[in-house]
């Protein structure tokens, strides 16, 4: 079941992960407080999550622990990044907050995604 929505929520998050390691934001960016390292850090952690999350798809418990960990590094990552926007605003700093906030929020989308799974084989089982 590969196939399942909330994996393709997990999916679209890695390909934003994917396509965010090619920017170089201190290119775009005078004066920046989190490292270029940093940022492209917290977006191969969570490629790293977003890959074996969507391999995990039949061990629904361990996805649910692996999507909340990449929600935590979201948050994180999106928090680093509001705190350098009130620092110096710039428009790349904020782009890069929206960025953090689409991908946290497909994996919002897909942790109700495996809740809702886990409920209906739940109560598919006491029904059997």
């Amino acid at each position: 079941m590969i196939q399942r929505k909330q994996n393709l929520y997990i999916f679209f998050s890695l390909l934003i992960s994917i396509l965010m390691l090619n920017v170089d934001y201190m290119s775009f960016s005078e004066e920046i407080f989190i490292s270029n390292k940093l940022i492209k850090i917290f977006f191969i952690t969570i490629l790293t999550l977003s890959f074996f999350t969507i391999l995990t798809f039949r061990k629904m418990k361990v996805q649910i622990r692996l999507v909340r960990f990449a929600n935590f590094i979201h948050l994180v990552a999106f928090m680093s990044v509001i705190v350098e926007i009130f620092y110096k605003f710039e428009i790349v700093k904020l782009i890069l907050a929206v960025i953090f906030a689409i991908s946290l929020g497909f994996f919002i989308l897909a942790l109700k995604g495996i809740k809702k799974d886990q409920s209906v084989i739940k109560s598919y089982n006491n029904l059997r």
